[in-house]
């Protein structure tokens, strides 16, 4: 059951896992899945992308049956607690920690490229970005549940929260092959992370009026991608016989950073409006995708909602503006490669 469990790829907040247990399944009678899922779809583009993971991932940890008919029984008795987010959050994980170490995972998703201790000042840090990709659920849950989270100032580092500290004290490392340490933190210092280049994935909004100019910047980002620095991915790679807008929503959920090729014909398109960019901010909100607009062509890029957010290439000149359009794609690379190397290395 484990190894299905953690290949799940998208996964609701911790706000929105309390949503289904409490909100939805907090009543006498039983609900049906495609009930529920009507309810959630409404309250969230995150929660209905993520619904059929969410469900399975509840069931998987016993906090809720399926019975016939596709209904929902909640399985705990005594949910007063899990209002509470320390209390829902460290129950989760600690099912999901006992689950993975019954199956003999644990060691290879927790590995030393993921945890490592710091014996001379009695500390450990995580490294998520290190967990192996056949297991995404566990990144995706560190970064959903609030466990961990990417530094504000800079997104360059992964921190542990405070509170749950102690709990991977005492619930994870000891799990670890070899045991661990008697660890003593020091709860005022965030242990930092230092990640590494591997693979970024970059998924390329545009419309499909500007494919002359997102297919030169795809001839200046070959450097990156040879180098298996970044994967980037645009409409055009969709395969015979893939549902597109499935395929979209899924790049889009999987992408760390986005591009959004920005021109008149971009803004009038509402298919990117409604969908492309309204899923890519509230990833970049949860600091899970990191936006980055490039003027294609002159157009009011004020109005968009992704304004406030700098844009390239340099004081946000359109591309087709510049008397050496090389000129502009070198000054996004420059940028982008800067931008790299402070978020994900």
């Amino acid at each position: 059951m484990s190894g299905e469990l953690l290949k799940i790829d998208k996964l609701a907040t911790l706000n929105e896992l309390r949503f289904i247990l409490l909100e939805v399944l907090n009543r006498d009678h039983l609900i049906s899945i495609f009930d529920v899922s009507m309810i959630c779809k409404g309250r969230s583009l995150n929660l209905a992308l993520s619904f059929d993971h969410s469900i399975k991932f509840l069931k998987y940890l016993s906090l809720i049956e399926i019975l016939q008919d596709d209904m929902i029984k909640r399985k705990l008795t005594d949910i007063e607690e899990f209002k509470s987010d320390y209390h829902l959050c460290t129950y989760v994980a600690s099912t999901l920690i006992e689950i993975i170490e019954e199956s003999g995972d644990l060691n290879k998703v927790f590995n030393a490229k993921v945890i490592k201790f710091d014996y001379t000042r009695d500390s450990f840090s995580i490294n998520v970005n290190a967990i192996p990709l056949s297991f995404p659920l566990v990144k995706l849950f560190l970064l959903n549940m609030g466990i961990a989270y990417p530094d504000k100032n800079t997104n360059s580092k992964i921190f542990i929260n405070s509170i749950y500290k102690q709990f991977f004290i005492e619930k994870v490392l000891p799990r670890i092959s070899g045991g661990s340490p008697t660890l003593e933190l020091d709860f005022n210092e965030e242990p930092k992370i230092i990640t590494h280049m591997a693979g970024v994935n970059v998924f390329i909004s545009y419309s499909h009026k500007d494919e002359s100019i997102k297919e030169e910047l795809e001839n200046h980002f070959s450097g990156l991608r040879r180098n298996g620095i970044i994967n980037d991915w645009n409409d055009r790679m969709i395969q015979a016989g893939d549902v597109w807008e499935a395929e979209i929503k899924d790049k889009l959920q999987k992408a760390e950073i986005v591009i959004f090729l920005v021109s008149s014909d971009f803004m009038a398109s509402n298919y990117i409006n409604n969908v492309e960019i309204k899923s890519a901010m509230e990833r970049h909100n949860q600091s899970l995708t990191k936006i980055i607009p490039i003027i294609a062509r002159p157009c009011d890029f004020e109005s968009l909602p992704i304004s406030n957010i700098q844009a390239l290439p340099k004081n946000a000149r359109a591309i087709t503006s510049w008397d050496n359009k090389d000129e502009a794609y070198l000054d996004v690379v420059t940028q982008f490669k800067k931008m790299l190397k402070s978020n994900f290395q």
